[in-house]
């Protein structure tokens, strides 16, 4: 091949797509279309599908037969590939052109038309060939209607469905909350169909980032994070009553720290002297203000500055938080203790100790407020064998099951939240 000249064309960028460079070769080979059984005056695209997105690719374009080198022009769509870099060859006859595209295909290139076209003193030809790209799955969540966004409350039924677009073709989705695969976090998994996501009688514990995860041929990718806020009543924090140990003198304050959405807007204290009614032990409900005996009211969610002067104030608070859903149906609950544990039980008797079935009855009493228990445990005297052991709310103890001539010793212990007392001990010798 003779080469007369080089020539290198530099073109000012147009518009910002990542096409690398197109090169252009002008070579000449005596009799090459017939070598190459190439038609006269031809033109031939060279192109291996299917390309893959971000991963760049060669394409050539051939043109054969023409009197003059012609000038050679890309075209995607209806768009000139204008950020190129050229560079002639130039031979003595020009009889073939080369002209090689170097492109880093988008995505978006699936489906479109490539197009190669010469033009020169032959006039202007051109050849085109549509591209297959293949690309990792594009991903996004929608909220399937009717339920909005910013109107989902607990018992609604929700659908999140990956909306996704690839090549080829995705073969799976995985669902994940807060960055963590949905079968770890409940354990009976979700009811998935295609690539919806369904939560059925949704509540509080399922609000948080929801994203999915799509698999083709070419790669995995994750959605952006869906955002899924579920309104609720307010409730407590903490499934459990809590305890504040504080001596007389000192002073405390209790935080109403409840969770709900919207945020509270007004909140309802009750304070109980008295432990002795069994629904306020455990209160599964609102409170009855006529069963209470001793009643304030605060309006914030903090009883600040709360002044233990004497025995009669330690008790119970009852907290419930209003928002605009409503009000709270279980109240958070703070016993307000005094330091040590309940006193030991005291001139303990036992009732009809020779019989089958006879009875172990100790005085109630009450500790400072505190509802008590009580447990009591009857052990051989000479073995040291467990025969009974059995907690209660109240003193009196019907026992039956301990043969007449076995000789026992008895222990009753009182049980508050504050802790366990002393053993109270009776021995009982020959009940025969």
């Amino acid at each position: 091949m003779v080469v007369n000249h080089n020539t290198v064309i530099l073109r000012a960028a147009a518009n910002t797509r990542p096409i690398a460079v197109i090169l252009m070769v002008m070579i000449s080979l005596q009799n090459a279309a017939a070598q190459e059984r190439s038609p006269p005056s031809s033109i031939l695209i060279n192109v291996e599908l299917p390309l893959t997105a971000g991963r760049n690719c060669e394409i050539t374009c051939r043109i054969v037969g023409w009197e003059t080198s012609p000038d050679v022009s890309w075209w995607l769509g209806d768009q000139r590939l204008m950020d190129t870099m050229e560079e002639k060859l130039v031979s003595e006859d020009g009889n073939e052109t080369v002209s090689i595209l170097l492109m880093t295909p988008l995505p978006a290139d699936n489906g479109e038309t490539l197009k190669c076209q010469a033009e020169g003193t032959d006039g202007i030809r051109e050849k085109s060939v549509k591209l297959l790209v293949y690309y990792a799955p594009i991903v996004s969540i929608q909220l399937e209607p009717p339920v909005r966004a910013d109107d989902i409350r607990e018992g609604d039924n929700v659908a999140l469905t990956c909306k996704l677009r690839s090549n080829p073709p995705s073969w799976r989705v995985k669902w994940m909350l807060q960055g963590r695969l949905l079968e770890e976090i409940h354990s009976r998994g979700p009811l998935i169909q295609s690539f919806t996501l369904r939560l059925n009688a949704i509540n509080r514990t399922m609000a948080g980032n929801y994203s999915c995860i799509s698999f083709n041929a070419v790669g995995d990718t994750e959605s952006p994070p869906m955002p899924l806020t579920i309104l609720h009543e307010p409730v407590c924090r903490w499934q459990h009553s809590v305890m504040f140990t504080v001596p007389l003198g000192k002073q405390l304050d209790l935080n109403c720290d409840g969770a709900a959405v919207p945020p509270p807007d007004s909140y309802r204290w009750i304070f109980s002297r008295s432990m002795e009614t069994a629904p306020f032990l455990t209160p599964t409900g609102d409170l009855s203000v006529d069963n209470i005996p001793s009643i304030k009211w605060k309006g914030g969610p903090t009883w600040r500055n709360y002044q233990l002067k004497e025995d009669a104030d330690y008790g119970t608070f009852y907290c419930s938080a209003i928002n605009a859903l409503g009000q709270q149906q279980r109240p958070c609950v703070f016993h307000v203790v005094p330091p040590g544990v309940p006193k030991a039980p005291s001139n303990c008797s036992v009732v009809n100790e020779k019989r089958d079935v006879f009875s172990v009855r100790c005085p109630t009493e009450t500790d400072r407020g505190f509802r008590q228990s009580y447990q009591i445990e009857i052990y051989d005297l000479y073995t040291g064998y467990l025969l009974v052991n059995k907690t209660q709310l109240s003193p009196v103890f019907l026992l039956g099951g301990i043969e007449q001539n076995r000789q026992v010793t008895i222990r009753i212990a009182a049980v508050s939240p504050r802790g366990h007392s002393e053993w109270t001990r009776i021995n009982i010798v020959g009940r025969s």
